[in-house]
């Protein structure tokens, strides 16, 4: 899964044009045109909104669209969706959740100059603190970056048994695990301790083979599909989709080397290692690209009721990783995992 070389203009003519919906969040404004879909009280009323546009344009122009004053906009009470599991929020049971995991901003201030805050989304509080992987999803992100630098791991045999087979991982690669990480991530530490220290065979013949390649990739690929999936909400769809499916194609290597700028206008980063491309097909698909630290993911959001932009996408992918998640909502993905397109 190393970084190659991508064919970008293949790339931007998938994401080159976005519809000038006003009822979709309106690039002239700080909010919504109109009252948010969610449900958020404090940004019903607006003084101005643009003029019904029609045709398409290039993302990031303003679509032609002219603010309209208006005297008196009535808030229209709508019900507050949950993004993660899709059901109604209760009063009193709301809770907001980060659409870049704070996780993969630590140490930077989402919120000062230079880089993209993100904002958050509601949910429920037991849907946001529940959602496992995001504890550990910038451990994910540097555990894969170590299994793909060949300074970091030593593949052996076992000295008793040949045919069980050990991966070593050199501790200096991963400065932040403790205790709770190996244990999630299913490793010993055997820092200190000859080979002959490791179980006896019989019990390394009965247990089950670990993965760390899969194991690190599904957890990472977890908490980005979150992000991926409340910035598609935010930025593109405004609304929570009743299903969803997604394709998502990883790669690993030197992400920091590309840019998408060009094809889906300037954007600034989350922080120093995140940045995250997000537009809207002419297929009225979503199409999101999260980079962050070493690990690339290209997320397509299939919306419209045509194969036309899922077929577009495989193909452009051909020998690639592809990998598919379908379900009701974003919590199920902890249970369905992904499928190889």
């Amino acid at each position: 899964m190393r970084l190659t070389a991508l064919n970008l203009p293949a790339l931007a003519s998938l994401a080159c044009k976005v519809s000038c919906n006003p009822r979709r969040f309106c690039r002239n404004f700080e909010y919504p045109c109109l009252p948010h879909p969610t449900g958020r009280k404090d940004r019903w009323i607006k003084r101005l909104q643009p003029r019904r546009a029609t045709g398409l344009c290039q993302q990031g122009r303003s679509c032609g669209a002219r603010p309209v004053p208006i005297e008196h906009v009535r808030p229209v009470m709508q019900p507050v969706i949950c993004y993660l599991c899709g059901k109604t929020v209760e009063p009193g049971m709301q809770s907001a959740d980060h659409v870049v995991p704070k996780q993969l901003l630590e140490g930077h201030p989402p919120k000062s100059q230079g880089f993209l805050y993100g904002g958050t989304l509601p949910t429920h509080r037991k849907c946001n603190n529940e959602f496992g992987p995001e504890t550990y999803g910038q451990r994910s992100l540097e555990l894969i970056e170590a299994l793909h630098n060949p300074k970091c791991t030593i593949v052996t045999r076992h000295s008793n048994d040949p045919k069980i087979k050990l991966m070593a991982i050199n501790s200096a690669c991963l400065p932040n695990f403790g205790k709770r990480e190996l244990l999630y991530f299913k490793m010993l530490d055997r820092r200190g301790h000859a080979e002959n220290s490791i179980p006896e065979v019989d019990a390394l013949r009965g247990a089950n083979p670990v993965d760390p390649f899969k194991d690190s990739l599904f957890t990472g690929l977890a908490v980005l599909l979150k992000s991926a999936a409340a910035i598609a909400i935010s930025r593109k769809i405004g609304a929570v989709p009743p299903s969803w499916q997604v394709m998502a194609v990883p790669y690993v290597g030197d992400a920091d080397s590309f840019d998408f700028d060009d094809i889906f206008g300037k954007t600034k980063p989350s922080s120093p290692q995140v940045k995250i491309w997000s537009g809207t097909l002419v297929t009225d698909d979503v199409f999101v690209v999260y980079r962050a630290t070493s690990v690339l993911v290209y997320f397509f959001f299939r919306l419209s009721k045509t194969m036309e932009g899922w077929r577009h996408m495989r193909s452009q992918f051909i020998g690639k990783p592809r990998l598919r998640f379908d379900g009701a909502c974003i919590n199920e993905v902890l249970v369905r995992g992904w499928k190889q397109v």
